[in-house]
């Protein structure tokens, strides 16, 4: 892979983006090997008309290949440029709206309670956003639920006869979309600077202040003393045992994958890299995927509890903090989804029917997941704590074994391919006539196949563009 490659991917904060990125240049460079084949072959064979076609043809595959690596760079960069484009595009909206005529919707205390527990969650979902669609539909769903809850709002003010009570909830839930716009800025900073994330916790905490007294405001309201957000209890309790659910979870798909491992039933020819070879080094390196991420989700949880334990201490300030803890739980439940789909893929490998690209994503989604749970669990932990220092060694644990999988899942896909087409050239006549029409179809069958990986990729990007 060239190098200027993937130092143009790393700059790129989108995972599909930067693969999307990477292939291309893949493609570019094995376009070049078959163009240098070629031009070797019509020099050695100068009167061959077949090898002179075939050089013409890699020629063009190495234009077209370039062009669409070229694409794909302007195509990510804008898709970079597009979060925040949408992030700005938000947040001025957001603005626009608190300066306009609120139409009210009528609506009883728990309703804009309700409400506000949706902006809690977005603004969760914009800090611990890991990718620009994400971003984005984090972004449209904090909108959408601060215009809810300031309609509602309106609403349930209507209840009370008393100006200042009126007043008292118009202003918290104003207070609420101000707080909203400063996230929505915020969050449009590189989440790859270590500086980002004070930010946005500082932003959030915001939020989450303005929600609380909006609550207050909506408890002087006739039969509403009782209303609370947290519904669910104590949520840093619940991130706890959500957490010990997720190791428990990845406790059993690595005894699974254990239990999973290819058996060879022909003897093994010293030297060479069989089928059972390269299944095995597949659910290896998922079973150490699944083993070094429930390392990571065992220090996030130690953490945690570290945090409770802290909280407990007598003199300890402790701010209730919905945002993050909602953050945490979703990381816990994205991490163990991740892991389950991985072992699906790499159980179909152990029966011999490794699927490279479903191996590869799954993965790829392991690591994902586990970047946000890291995230998630730092932004409230002691930094000092060993848990905490912990934690990115276990990140780096994953993303190596992320890497072993990968590179296990190609191999399988270049075994399949040199099968194929060993099994093609065997059945081929070699007559001058029938090699060229073979030759022929194979250059349509391969323009068919990136025909439709380009309209794969246009309809992706319009995917992400009709999320607003």
């Amino acid at each position: 892979m060239p190098l200027p490659a993937k130092k143009t991917a790393s700059r790129i904060p989108d995972a599909l983006s930067q693969q999307d990125v990477l292939s291309s240049a893949k493609s570019l460079a094995i376009a070049s090997h078959q163009l240098i084949l070629a031009a070797k072959d019509a020099q050695r064979l100068p009167n061959d008309t077949t090898a002179q076609h075939s050089l013409s043809a890699s020629v063009k595959g190495v234009a077209e290949a370039a062009t669409s690596l070229m694409t794909s760079v302007q195509r990510s960069s804008a898709e970079a440029e597009r979060g925040e484009r949408e992030l700005e595009a938000r947040r001025q909206q957001l603005i626009a709206l608190m300066k306009s005529n609120i139409r009210p919707v009528n609506s009883s205390a728990e309703e804009v309670v309700g409400a506000a527990r949706e902006v809690l969650t977005s603004t969760a979902d914009l800090v611990f956003a890991n990718d620009q669609g994400a971003l984005i539909d984090a972004g449209n769903s904090a909108y959408n639920s601060v215009e809810k809850l300031l309609a509602l709002s309106l609403g349930a003010a209507r209840l009370s006869s008393e100006d200042n009570v009126q007043k008292g909830i118009k202003d918290a839930s104003i207070g609420i979309g101000r707080a909203m716009v400063d996230v929505l800025e915020v969050a449009k900073l590189n989440r790859g600077d270590d500086k980002t994330m004070p930010k946005l916790d500082n932003a959030s905490a915001k939020v989450t202040t303005a929600t609380q007294q909006l609550v207050d405001a909506l408890r002087k309201l006739p039969n509403a003393q009782n209303v609370t957000l947290d519904d669910k209890g104590d949520l840093d309790k619940l991130a706890e045992e959500e957490l010990l659910k997720c190791a428990n979870i990845i406790k059993e798909a690595a005894r699974a994958l254990e239990a999973a491992k290819p058996e060879r039933k022909t003897p093994k020819i010293p030297g060479v890299l069989d089928r059972i070879d390269i299944d095995t080094a597949i659910v290896d390196a998922a079973q150490a995927i699944a083993n070094a991420t429930g390392v990571l989700v065992q220090h996030a949880y130690s953490a945690q509890k570290e945090r409770l334990e802290k909280r407990r201490q007598p003199g300890q300030r402790y701010r209730n903090d919905p945002t993050w803890a909602n953050g945490l739980i979703s990381a816990s439940h994205g991490v163990a989804d991740s892991v389950q789909s991985l072992v699906k893929a790499a159980n179909k490998a152990a029966t011999g029917m490794a699927d490279e690209e479903e191996l590869v994503a799954t993965a790829r989604a392991v690591a994902a997941s586990t970047a946000h749970l890291v995230s998630a669990s730092r932004a409230k932990a002691d930094p000092n704590s060993p848990a905490v220092k912990n934690l990115s060694d276990a990140a780096k644990a994953v993303a190596n074994a992320t890497s072993s999988l990968v590179a296990a899942a190609t191999k399988a896909g270049n075994l399949a391919d040199e099968a194929a087409a060993e099994e093609e050239v065997a059945n081929l006549s070699f007559g001058g006539a029938a090699s060229k029409a073979k030759e022929l179809e194979s250059h349509i069958k391969i323009l068919k196949l990136e025909k439709e990986l380009e309209k794969e990729r246009m309809r992706m990007l319009n995917m992400r563009k009709t999320k607003k």
